[in-house]
């Protein structure tokens, strides 16, 4: 009887994996301006015009999003494939992240909406968006927990990655993917996308599908490539710091572009622009966007990105009220940030310790009874 091989001996780390920070820097810039954005944009509230180009462009932390997510897989996707059972694990340790908190605010969701706004979702609906495949079907895109369309593009992406860091093994191969991939999003919006006879769900789809994002998550996985040359190098801080500039000039134009109302594609470039930032603050930190704050937001970022919705439509008539005071509209936004925020943060941290920390443990748990099940089957006999 021969003993069952280990699969991931030919991909065991050499190095301990060790925390990027800068990852963390990101996620916590990403998950505030995301806040940030919607504190202005779904109550509609007012801001001064000098903010507008920054405000508006707050959606664009979801790039950033799903930048780091494809670069963190690459990252840590080694360690994965050291365990017994690689896929197992990794499969493992994405699906106890996202469904403890995903499932609870979708229970909440449907109870909140049935008791307090008088509304039913279809059976259909329901089911596909606990299998997570809401994304595929316009009508449904936006998904039924606010703001969790994100998740209906992540977890189908969650399950092509191991294909794509298994294909794309040269950095080349990735930027012609990525290339081609964004021409597909060019035909798709064409082609496919008009013949949508609704124009705003045509461009609501145009946005939340699954293939206008695929470029970002190449782009992520190109990233880690270059990130994991610029490690062997002996860069001296300005150069990581010019390098953060390029990156979030690049950001600047794509803000621009916005606001002026341009029509070629800009989150493609914007995910380069992020990209590029990312390369330069994994040389030389900048306080600004590398500090306690965003560290901080980073740990929580899942909980407040799903919680925040809930929490600033719970606020509206306060900002209303606040709109109300014969004060500057600078003054008014503050005073909505500030209001926010600590509310935000202490739902999210709750919701942290409470439901992501206990799914984590869950996972960690699950995962060591299958592979203890697993490995007490007999191999085949030869």
């Amino acid at each position: 009887m021969r003993s069952r091989p280990h699969y991931g001996e030919r991909f065991r780390m050499t190095e301990r994996r060790e925390r990027l920070y800068f990852l963390d820097d990101g996620r916590g810039i990403a998950v505030l301006y995301v806040v940030i954005f919607h504190i202005v944009f779904v109550p509609a509230i007012q801001y001064p015009r000098p903010a507008k180009v920054f405000l508006e462009f707050g959606g664009s932390g979801v790039i950033l999003f799903f930048l780091i997510s494809a670069f963190s897989l690459c990252y840590t996707m080694p360690k994965h494939l050291s365990h017994e059972y690689p896929m197992l694990s990794y499969a493992v340790a994405r699906l106890f992240r996202i469904l403890p908190l995903y499932y609870f605010m979708l229970l909440l969701t449907i109870w909140r909406d049935w008791v307090w706004r008088d509304m039913t979702f279809d059976w259909s609906k329901i089911l596909a968006t606990t299998v997570f495949a809401f994304n595929f079907n316009p009508q449904w895109v936006t998904g039924i927990v606010w703001a969790s369309w994100t998740i209906g593009v992540e977890m189908p992406f969650y399950l092509l990655f191991p294909l794509l860091y298994f294909r794309l093994r040269t950095i080349w191969q990735k930027i012609i993917v990525a290339i081609l991939a964004a021409w597909a999003v060019y035909a798709f919006d064409q082609y496919v996308i008009q013949l949508i006879s609704d124009p705003i769900l045509a461009r609501r789809y145009s946005h939340y599908n699954l293939l206008h994002h695929f470029p970002v998550f190449v782009i992520g996985m190109i990233a880690f490539d270059v990130y994991q040359y610029v490690k062997t190098k002996n860069f001296d801080r300005s150069t990581g710091w010019l390098i953060s500039c390029v990156g979030l000039s690049l950001v600047w134009m794509m803000a621009l572009n916005k606001y002026t109302k341009t029509s070629f594609e800009m989150d493609h470039l914007t995910a380069i622009g992020y990209a590029t930032l990312l390369i330069g603050l994994s040389i030389s930190p900048i306080s600004i966007f590398s500090n306690s704050i965003t560290r901080f937001y980073a740990k929580i970022c899942y909980s407040t990105y799903l919680w925040h919705p809930f929490v600033i439509f719970a606020l509206s008539p306060t900002y209303r009220v606040i709109y109300a005071m014969p004060i500057s509209l600078w003054l008014k936004l503050g005073a909505c940030i500030a209001l926010t925020l600590p509310v935000v943060t202490a739902v999210a941290w709750c919701s942290f310790h409470l439901i992501e920390k206990r799914g984590d443990r869950m996972g960690k748990i699950f995962l060591k009874w299958a592979s203890d099940r697993r490995r007490a089957v007999p191999a085949p006999v030869e």
